[in-house]
């Protein structure tokens, strides 16, 4: 028998948390140009930023998210989803990186 009982005792013990990572580069005026029409005063570079990251984090797609990664099957009532589409849209993090630094700042959503 050997190890065998071991290995499949730290196999159990492992949690379900996932972490994933993307970057992504957006031309700003191009994607938020249709959000932007009719704006006296045009938002600079840090606000168009943070109007993309709201616009990611809107429900529709985080409750994709949730629902073609299956974290909504033990959520039985619409008070337990609601609490999950909270959970998650507050874990996402969105960090700005500029073209001519490597340091990264946080984006407020």
């Amino acid at each position: 028998m050997g190890g065998g009982g071991d290995r499949r005792h730290r196999a159990a013990s492992y949690s379900d948390r996932y972490e994933a990572t993307a970057r992504v580069f957006v031309d700003t005026q191009t994607v938020l140009k249709p959000l932007m029409a009719g704006l006296a005063v045009q938002p600079n570079v840090d606000e168009q930023i943070s109007m993309l990251a709201r616009t990611l984090i809107a429900r529709p797609n985080i409750e994709k998210i949730i629902r073609s990664s299956d974290l909504d099957v033990t959520a039985t009532s619409q008070i337990e989803k609601d609490k999950l589409l909270d959970s998650v849209t507050q874990r996402i993090k969105f960090l700005s990186v500029g073209a001519r630094t490597s340091t990264a700042s946080p984006i407020r959503t």
